[in-house]
């Protein structure tokens, strides 16, 4: 009995792992973008190599490119590698045996980094005598790439005629970028190429991975085309000073179907104090430390004469930091022209059980009193 349990239960992942992979399979053939017709590249050692084939094939995003290549003489051929593209624009970094990956200069079309195949090692898709390119404008790829144990692959030939073509690509996004100001978010996005594309909308949420709504009203018109892109532009005045939001943006086609791409952040006003990377009230214990930062963006204000508040309300009294750190009392941590403040970590210590809240305020009034112009604060509850 316990026999035959076992071979059922081994026989039941046996079934999850082949289900499992099939399904990851057919997801890349689902966010493939390359076409079933104009799919082949050709090797001397490899044969042709395929990029739409049966169970696994290319997807082409804006900066780089993922999937399986299948080689008809070596076997499966992997465009990135577990490590995935980094960033934003996201590409692979290319510095390690888990992020190595092809990626895809989005304002020339050139390819580079490395593919890899189990069977004939690593492959440059910008050798020193040669690089392999997109066209914007047809689609299709171009030149040669190099493996160090197969030679040259060719992208595209007159006689015979083969080629690489990507279709169905939507909106080469080139860059999406959130800056914050005073009193509302500026959002711009630019893109090189645009097809079958309706317009956009934007969404906003307050956590990267919480819930967003849409903050547009109309759809924002496509102003791109299959061989041109554009420059876009939206401000969001209905924000609070302090707070940090997330923002996706999402192209719609003419045929309905949407893309969203994001998130990228920012915070409105003069200054920002976060606890644990956020704005609203962070909840930990005693053993853990509470790291808290302070950011500045003037705009407008730059050079201005400030008094810089760096403070705690505590269940211990108040304490202000300074150059010496944190001590007892409320005075100014500087005097000093009102210039940009990178995130800057005042504190990273664990804290006794209670309710803690930190402050962060610019006064332009120097006289030792905190008349604060500019304040945020964030709470803390030790457990």
């Amino acid at each position: 009995m316990k026999a035959n349990m076992r071979n059922i239960m081994t026989l039941a992942v046996m079934l999850m792992m082949c289900f499992g992979f099939l399904r990851l399979q057919l997801a890349w053939a689902d966010d493939c973008n390359i076409s079933t017709t104009n799919k082949y590249a050709w090797s001397e050692n490899a044969g042709w190599t395929n990029w739409h084939a049966s169970w696994a094939c290319v997807a082409v995003a804006p900066t780089y490119l993922t999937g399986y290549v299948w080689a008809e003489n070596v076997g499966w051929i992997k465009l990135g590698g577990t490590g995935g593209p980094k960033g934003f624009p996201p590409q692979y970094e290319n510095d390690s045996n888990t992020n190595w990956g092809v990626n895809r200069d989005s304002g020339t079309g050139a390819l580079s980094g490395y593919a890899w195949s189990e069977n004939v090692g690593w492959i440059n898709f910008n050798p020193t005598h040669s690089q392999v390119t997109w066209d914007s404008g047809t689609g299709t790829f171009d030149g040669y790439a190099w493996g160090e144990n197969i030679g040259w692959i060719h992208f595209q030939n007159d006689d015979p005629e083969y080629y690489v073509e990507q279709v169905g690509v939507l909106v080469n996004l080139v860059s999406f970028r959130a800056q914050g100001f005073e009193d509302f978010v500026r959002l711009e996005w630019h893109t090189a190429t645009e097809i079958d594309k309706a317009g956009f909308h934007l969404w906003r949420g307050e956590r990267v991975d919480g819930y967003y709504a849409r903050i547009t009203d109309v759809l924002i018109p496509a102003e791109g085309g299959l061989g041109w892109g554009a420059e876009y532009a939206f401000e969001d005045n209905d924000v609070v000073p302090g707070r940090t939001y997330f923002y996706e943006l999402e192209d719609i086609d003419t045929a309905g179907v949407t893309t969203f791409h994001g998130p990228v952040s920012a915070w409105a006003g003069v200054v920002n104090i976060q606890a644990g990377n956020r704005d609203g009230v962070a909840t930990t214990s005693e053993e853990e430390p509470v790291s808290v930062t302070v950011a500045v963006q003037p705009g407008e204000h730059a050079g201005t004469p400030v008094e810089c508040w760096v403070a705690a309300h505590t269940p211990f009294g108040w304490y202000t930091y300074g150059a010496n750190g944190w001590n007892p009392g409320i005075k100014p941590a500087a005097v000093m022209p009102l210039g940009d403040v990178e995130p800057l970590e005042v504190l990273n210590l664990p804290l006794q059980a209670g309710w803690y809240t930190f402050y962060l305020a610019m006064d332009d009034l120097v006289n030792g009193v905190p008349d604060l112009t500019w304040i945020d604060a964030v709470e803390v509850e030790v457990e």
